[in-house]
């Protein structure tokens, strides 16, 4: 029989350490804020123009037709003829300033993230990744993600994106990969099947 006072300890199995299929690390700097947002500002871009030349032909339409009917030129449908400059109106100004809004907002992040030297690395495993923030050199911590709990990966010419909510993202340089590499991320990421 065992004593009462005798300590009992529990046998907690040793965890293995089991090496990463790869390691990378991404910089946070200009360079990257222009590759990994270059289809956004394509956009934003895109509305500021369409909004602009909106703009520019509701201006130009409504003085014509303001024009042709003193000059009694015009004979038609006013009423319809002002709801639709009206449409043209509130559509071109939507798109110019959502355009100009999401522009400046981009800029305004990037100069955000540029302020101080950032670095993020990967180590990636067979069922999850860890993701370790080094900001001027200090590690400012390690988080590690489940494969299962991504909400999205999305993969591009340039990039593997792993977002853990439908906001944030951590963005994976595939010129920093070797072909293996990407193979094996290929293999164990959640890509979705086109």
């Amino acid at each position: 029989m065992s004593d009462i006072n005798e300590e009992i300890t529990p046998k907690i199995p040793s965890e293995t350490v089991e090496p990463p299929i790869c390691s990378t690390s991404v910089r946070i700097d200009k360079e990257l804020i222009k590759r990994t947002g270059r289809a956004l500002r394509i956009v934003c871009l895109i509305a500021l123009i369409v909004g602009s030349v909106g703009l520019a032909a509701w201006i130009i339409s409504s003085t014509a037709i303001e024009v042709f009917q003193e000059e009694g030129l015009y004979s038609g449908d006013s009423e319809l003829a002002h709801r639709l400059l009206n449409t043209l109106l509130w559509g071109s100004a939507v798109l110019f300033v959502c355009g100009l809004v999401f522009t400046l907002s981009m800029r305004a992040n990037a100069k955000k993230s540029l302020i101080a030297s950032r670095e993020n690395v990967y180590r990636f495993y067979e069922y999850h990744f860890t993701v370790t923030d080094l900001r001027e050199g200090e590690n400012l911590g390690t988080v590690k993600t489940y494969y299962s709990d991504l909400a999205k990966v999305r993969e591009t010419k340039e990039f593997f994106f792993l977002y853990p909510n439908r906001v944030t993202y951590f963005p994976v340089d595939k010129k920093k990969l070797t072909e293996g590499e990407i193979a094996a991320l290929k293999r164990v990421l959640p890509l979705r099947k086109k």
